[in-house]
């Protein structure tokens, strides 16, 4: 893996993994949720309604569906999140199949409270393609509303900081961009 010191090969494909130690906080600090979730089911001071039963037991099962996914992303069971080469870029989070540089128009970061992702305008044959996520073509629209008009890549537990990670995307993309016809 390249770091921000080497200088940058496009020739060679650069792979990025999740670090076990970054995602850690994120798996237990899920979990607590779930079990205060599942501990508000029973009743303490009051019976609770159906409606905040339901509601109770849907946080559960987010929380601790978000926590063992966290988890095994933690104890590498999880496949490498961003890859980019010569060819284009996938990030199993939002794009499973490379999307071409040729498809790129740019690539920008966005932060709201603490968070910052990286985000890749890609055109609308890409956004109709078979390799984008049902999650990112279902957010595209309130992403829009956000001022995130792309392909929205978090980081989350990466061994690169937003600057380089922000550096490889642009360098690969303008060694690699093809005009389109």
């Amino acid at each position: 893996m390249q770091t921000a010191l080497e200088p940058i090969d496009t020739s060679q494909e650069t792979t990025l993994v999740a670090v076990p130690q970054k995602v850690w906080p994120f798996a237990l600090g899920a979990f607590l949720m779930a079990g205060l979730c599942g501990a508000a089911v029973w009743p303490l001071f009051r019976e609770p309604s159906i409606l905040e039963r339901a509601s109770l037991w849907i946080g559960v099962v987010f929380f601790g569906g978000g926590g063992a996914f966290v988890s095994l992303q933690g104890l590498g069971v999880v496949r490498p999140v961003i890859t980019l080469s010569p060819e284009g870029f996938t990030a199993t989070r939002v794009a499973s199949q490379i999307v071409p540089w040729s498809a790129v128009l740019g690539v920008r970061t966005w932060s709201s409270m603490g968070s910052t992702l990286i985000i890749v305008k890609v055109t609308d044959e890409v956004w109709r393609g078979p390799g984008i996520s049902l999650t990112a073509r279902l957010t595209r629209a309130a992403n829009r509303w956000l001022g995130i008009d792309g392909l929205a890549i978090s980081f989350m537990g990466m061994p690169i900081s937003t600057k380089d990670l922000l550096k490889l995307f642009r360098t690969y993309a303008r060694e690699h961009r093809r005009p389109r016809k």
